[in-house]
């Protein structure tokens, strides 16, 4: 005689509760500009005594502060940083710094400017869209 300890009732149950932990905690939040700069700035590894780890990430952040339209934009912004601070510091020995600075950045670019999967050309926050909001009808008003 085999018993079924209600495995077919409570397997749905914690299939359920598995996947909304898990969707719950892969929510990705916004990174802050002070997130940013602490993680730039942080204790190169291979970086020599003359690179000036604040000018390179001041880079990265003031032009990350300047605001973008689109996910493009800002990863673009991040490349022209880059290209910028190579010349630069080509001498100081700041690679490490200039990557760990671009690839925050790319951090920060895909956090601020997430892309619609449904509609890739149009971002998925409303609110760094750059369509003019369209006015509401008034009540009463017919369609």
């Amino acid at each position: 005689m085999s018993r079924d300890f209600g495995t077919s009732r409570t397997l749905p149950f914690f299939l359920a509760l598995a996947c909304a932990l898990f969707l719950g905690g892969c929510a990705v939040k916004p990174m802050t500009m002070s997130n940013f700069y602490s993680f730039c700035i942080m204790e190169p590894l291979y970086d020599v005594n003359n690179c000036e780890t604040q000018v390179v990430c001041g880079d990265f952040r003031q032009t990350l502060e300047g605001g973008f339209d689109t996910l493009e934009d800002c990863l673009n912004g991040c490349r022209d940083v880059v290209r910028r601070q190579n010349m630069l510091q080509a001498l100081r020995g700041c690679e490490s710094t200039i990557i760990r600075g671009s690839n925050y950045c790319g951090q920060y670019c895909r956090r601020a400017y997430p892309v619609d999967r449904a509609n890739p050309a149009k971002p998925a926050n409303p609110a760094k869209s750059t369509e003019p909001a369209k006015p509401a009808k008034p009540a009463g008003a017919g369609s």
